[in-house]
């Protein structure tokens, strides 16, 4: 979040901060908003960590009906025999919450990504016209970029 967070652009906040502000009101008015994207990839993550949780569980826990469903999962399997329909069935109604949570912050998480991209390609197009410049060569109605490319008016 951190890193997400530095990344927004600081113009927002001096601005908020020009017209009267406070650190709170910029949190909560410019910050919070534009992080949503990342919010919400958090808040995946984080049940998915919690979801599948494992050997904490299964070390911590010694009452079965407290098991949460991956250990529960675990104890399906014998040592000498497995019952593989019951086991798959488990693991596909294991998988429901997770695919649930998944599509309901889908929204989110892919505007982040498209709006990180372009933010990403907003500055690497900024800093390359920056390099090269564009040259009118008006004899023969093109545009000179680099020795490599014309274009055609």
């Amino acid at each position: 979040m951190k890193q997400f967070i530095q990344t927004l652009p600081t113009e927002l906040e001096h601005a908020a901060r020009v017209d009267g502000a406070s650190e709170w009101q910029v949190y909560r008015h410019i910050i919070v908003p534009l992080s949503r994207p990342a919010l919400a990839v958090l808040a995946i993550f984080t049940f998915q960590r919690y979801w599948n949780a494992f050997i904490f569980p299964l070390v911590i826990l010694h009452d079965p009906a407290k098991y949460p469903v991956q250990v529960g999962l675990a104890t399906l399997q014998g040592e000498f025999n497995t019952d593989y329909g019951m086991l798959m069935t488990g693991a596909a109604v294991a998988a429901i919450p997770m695919i649930a949570v998944f599509f309901a912050f889908q929204r989110h998480s892919s505007r982040g990504s498209a709006s990180g991209g372009q933010g990403l390609a907003r500055r690497r197009s900024s800093s390359a016209s920056s390099r090269r410049r564009i040259f009118p060569d008006a004899v023969r109605g093109t545009f000179s970029m680099n020795s490599t490319s014309r274009t055609r008016l």
